[in-house]
């Protein structure tokens, strides 16, 4: 539904505030925190293989902090 959306609208490029991915327009990924990824959390919950998702499809990256994007690059991102 997204990916129809962006068609719609002719988007070039999408920005998510949240953990959603369009198939086929390029989007940049904010990152708000890597905790669950640092921690070791139970990374199978869906928030969380959404947020995988969004990462591994985007072109670019945004993070709120120096140190989330410190944790974002040194995460091993240990998905399913």
């Amino acid at each position: 539904m997204l990916q129809q959306i962006c068609d719609e609208e002719e988007a070039e490029l999408f920005i998510s505030s949240y953990y959603t991915t369009p198939i086929e327009t390029p989007s940049v990924f904010m990152a708000y925190d890597m905790i669950p990824e640092v921690l070791g959390g139970n990374l199978n919950e869906p928030m969380w293989r959404e947020k995988h998702n969004g990462i591994k499809h985007a072109s670019a990256f945004i993070a709120i902090s120096e140190n989330t994007a410190k944790d974002l690059s040194k995460s091993s991102l240990r998905y399913p």
